[in-house]
């Protein structure tokens, strides 16, 4: 947590787990320390994989951020 509070991020992250509220309460983290409010519109995705292919995700993924420096990009509900 104070790793995001500094600026500092790992390119990718896994919420794995049973406590919901733990992964909710990292996401929010993640959104308030990592886009700004004028990038969330350009820079935030979010994906259910068992309504949308994870190649969909991907894309989204390799796409370079617009207005910013990062992209954030949840998916949720992987079947692996």
């Amino acid at each position: 947590m104070e790793k995001y509070k500094k600026g500092q991020f790992a390119p990718v992250y896994l919420l794995y787990g049973t406590e919901a509220y733990l992964i909710n309460e990292t996401k929010q983290l993640l959104i308030e320390n990592v886009l700004h409010e004028d990038e969330m519109d350009f820079n935030f995705s979010q994906f259910d994989l068992e309504e949308t292919p994870v190649e969909t995700a991907l894309e989204d993924v390799e796409t370079l951020p617009f207005i910013g420096e990062r992209r954030l990009v949840f998916m949720q509900n992987p079947f692996f």
